[in-house]
């Protein structure tokens, strides 16, 4: 009978009858399969398609489901990715501006700018020569302190 039911299916309602007999398990790895390959590059110019086929799931009901698990969009995840890997080349690197915007994958510096504005309350200009100033730059990971007692570097 599944067979049967398979065969008389398109390709997005499979996918759509497969997730739904998914256990909510199995449908989170899937989201967060997405998740990582987001995390993995997110300068890379992912569609909505794109991010839903890493998850198997068809784009809408996939969308769906990572904003319940997420509590945001793809997209919204995708660019507060970007935000912050701006905001550390920013801190971390001598790249002009235009050439952050680029590589992290905006298409336009106006944007950009707009939406880096929007998250952090600064310019990126103004945000760089801020943090500089402080003399603030981005901390080391912490190593629990087992590790270093392991170690024995404390």
């Amino acid at each position: 009978m599944q067979k049967s039911l398979e065969q008389g299916l398109t390709q997005v309602q499979l996918a759509t009858f497969l997730a739904r007999s998914a256990s909510e398990r199995e449908q989170l790895d899937r989201i967060m399969r997405a998740k990582r390959a987001i995390d993995l590059a997110p300068q890379e110019i992912l569609s909505l398609e794109d991010m839903a086929s890493a998850a198997c799931y068809a784009p809408t009901h996939f969308h769906k489901l990572f904003k319940r698990e997420l509590g945001l969009t793809p997209h919204q995840y995708l660019t507060r990715r970007r935000l912050e890997l701006a905001r550390e080349l920013l801190l971390t690197t001598d790249m002009e501006i235009t050439d952050i915007c680029l590589s992290i994958g905006f298409q336009s510096l106006g944007s950009f700018s707009t939406l880096f504005r929007k998250h952090t309350g600064h310019a990126p200009s103004r945000y760089r020569r801020r943090y500089f100033k402080l003399g603030w730059a981005p901390s080391p990971p912490r190593v629990p302190w087992c590790f270093m007692r392991r170690a024995n570097i404390t």
